[in-house]
């Protein structure tokens, strides 16, 4: 499997390279370098991430999957069993859709319930008006043990949690949106995140054992795609790019260039102190900000930012990842003068500059013909 272009918007991290600091020093990413296979284990315990592009448009999830991946009944390519679909995806070219009361997909992380550790599970999810999503966190492997939490779209774009915590919120309609389960099972901390907003932070009790996706119909009709299904295992700020350059290309326009971070990380517990170990995580691309504002995606090590009006900018850029966002890069500021230039490509040949342009063009008589 490999990661593709995409864009995770992280709203609550856009002002300042300190509210990305404090952000990544809680962000759950991988204990183990993702590479080409899908489900990688450590011990007994699922490690990785599915994007479903390898799987038949048209099949079933489970069925085609098999190993950790089954329905609450037990009985994968059945009618609890959700199907693989090409018509709408986070990334190229295939998601699930849950648009039915009789699924009841399933996801175990492990053979027996998680008790200690701290984890992330994340997914993507796209859920059109008039239509609602659930999926909730088993506490056991096996399905109907416990119910760690339920999360809950409602089909007006309003949502709410059950079990552990019972916090509402609002979600986008029509739009893929980034969803977080953050677990430190540690000091019995959890929390919930849509797109780096925190939407829930509570304490935990209960072990973790796996992911339901089910067709519930308390918020309306089912009807959501999820992408990108992910469980890693530790904390961890992934590395920022570095040595960004910036250099104003005349008249206003502003050239950034930079280097790709490096293979190390820096992980964190759950209060903040560096353990300095490395960890993996699958780099997406690179989020471009001026003055705290986010101003573009790209895949790129560089970029051109045009047309800017007069005045000074600070400029820097963060990695994105598959767990997250980075830290940010250092910051270079520019100066674009307030200067302008004609380059005559709008007049006609053979006709009088100052008789074309006017305004401040004219001749030493005065005359502009």
């Amino acid at each position: 499997m490999m990661y593709r272009q995409v864009y995770i918007k992280i709203s609550a991290i856009k002002n300042t390279a300190i509210s990305l600091f404090l952000a990544c020093t809680i962000l759950l990413i991988a204990n183990s370098v993702l590479s080409q296979n899908i489900h990688q284990t450590h011990k007994e315990i699922t490690i990785g991430c599915e994007d479903f592009d390898d799987l038949i448009a048209g099949g079933y999830v489970a069925g085609q999957l098999g190993g950790m991946w089954t329905t609450w009944n037990g009985t994968p390519g059945s009618s609890d069993d959700a199907f693989v679909t090409d018509l709408n995806s986070w990334d190229p070219d295939n998601s699930f859709v849950v648009n039915d009361p009789a699924i009841d997909l399933v996801f175990i992380f492990d053979t027996e319930p998680i008790s200690s550790g701290t984890w992330v599970y994340s997914h993507c999810m796209y859920i059109p008006s008039g239509f609602s999503g659930y999926f909730n966190v088993q506490t056991d492997p096996a399905p109907g043990i416990g119910w760690n939490l339920e999360v809950n779209f409602d089909d007006n774009g309003t949502g709410y949690l059950e079990g552990q915590s019972t916090q509402t919120f609002i979600y986008d309609q029509d739009t893929w949106f980034f969803v977080q389960v953050n677990y430190d099972l540690e000091s019995g901390w959890a929390e919930v995140l849509i797109d780096g907003d925190e939407i829930a932070q509570f304490q935990n009790t209960m072990t973790i054992g796996g992911i339901n996706y089910y067709g519930a119909t308390g918020g309306g009709q089912p009807g959501t795609f999820y992408d990108n299904v992910c469980i890693f295992e530790g904390y961890g700020c992934p590395e920022p790019p570095t040595n960004l350059v910036a250099t104003v290309i005349e008249p206003d326009d502003v050239q950034l260039s930079w280097d790709s971070p490096g293979s190390g990380s820096v992980n964190y517990d759950s209060f903040g102190k560096k353990d300095n170990s490395t960890i993996g995580k699958s780099l997406i691309g690179y989020k471009v900000y001026r003055d705290g504002v986010f101003v573009e995606f790209t895949a790129d090590t560089s970029y051109l930012d045009e047309n800017l009006s007069p005045g000074s900018y600070d400029y820097y850029v963060t990695a994105l990842y598959n767990a997250g966002e980075s830290m940010p890069s250092n910051i270079e500021t520019v100066i674009i003068e307030n200067t302008i230039c004609e380059d005559f490509d709008d007049l006609n040949v053979g006709g009088g500059v100052a008789e074309q342009l006017g305004g401040d063009w004219l001749t030493w008589s005065g005359l502009p013909t």
